[in-house]
């Protein structure tokens, strides 16, 4: 019985973090996906704010094409590309706190006038697929989900399920299976930069990965808390150089500086 219990839990895969090279991509997220071998059931687990659409667009193919029922649980953010990969699930869950956006791809480009014209044909040549992806649960017409994308849209857990992208809702709570793996560096996200137009209560939320909005109060216990916050994140250091968790007080003082400066940004929700 035991065993037959341990059979039916889903194998655990994580979209945790920005999605580029440094992060979540396309080449590690197949290495994940390999190493899982043969599962009946994976449990594909997002919290991040996105990045390469063409990664995004890689992994959502290989869960759509693995032969395993695939459920998704959105537990913080499926915002950008996050929410392409989210849509590969059978069923799509979200917490009860959780966002889930979408909107148009993003670009820069570097050259004359045709170049930059070229860009912006690609650009509109992505939405296509994307709405492909969507409409695999949302029950928005195609002309509804363009301008939702067009107006880049913020959702919450009851207005994603009401418009389709997810079908339930549960109450946070850690994963049964593994621990969520650490979140380097990069991946402490600042959401009101990524994504300006994040509503409050989202940004709030996302502040700097998991940094609490309200502070210590005191010096000492500030620069305590600081200390912790940059230890959990466990920050690749470049070679030669100490580790971030080991700075010292005027150094941890500059980084709370700059936190308190960038503070009252993250409240206004961008």
């Amino acid at each position: 019985m035991a065993d037959d219990e341990k059979k039916a839990k889903p194998s655990q895969i994580y979209v945790y973090g920005p999605i580029n090279p440094w992060n979540v991509n396309a080449s590690a997220f197949r290495e994940q996906l390999d190493a899982l071998g043969d599962p009946e059931e994976i449990e594909l687990r997002i919290h991040s704010p996105g990045g390469s659409v063409f990664d995004g667009f890689a992994i959502y193919s290989m869960l759509r094409e693995h032969a395993a029922k695939v459920t998704t649980c959105i537990d913080g953010l499926a915002a950008s590309a996050a929410s392409l990969i989210a849509m590969a699930g059978d069923d799509v869950k979200m917490s009860e706190v959780a966002f889930f956006m979408i909107h148009e791809a993003k670009s820069f480009t570097f050259g004359d006038a045709a170049e930059h014209r070229r860009t912006a044909d690609l650009l509109d040549k992505i939405r296509g697929p994307m709405v492909q992806a969507y409409l695999r649960h949302s029950t928005l017409s195609e002309d509804e989900l363009v301008e939702a994308i067009k107006a880049e849209t913020w959702y919450d857990a009851d207005e994603a399920i009401k418009a389709g992208f997810a079908g339930s809702k549960f109450k946070s709570a850690a994963p049964e299976n593994s621990a969520a793996p650490a979140i380097e560096g990069a991946a402490a996200f600042d959401l009101s930069s990524l994504h300006p137009s994040a509503p409050a209560a989202a940004v709030e939320r996302f502040v700097n990965g998991q940094l609490p909005v309200a502070m210590p109060e005191g010096e000492e216990s500030v620069l305590a808390a600081v200390q912790a916050h940059l230890s959990d994140f466990n920050y690749p250091a470049p070679k030669g150089s100490e580790p971030v968790s080991d700075l010292d007080a005027d150094s941890l003082s500059a980084v709370l500086a700059e936190l308190e400066n960038l503070q009252p940004q993250h409240a206004a929700g961008g």
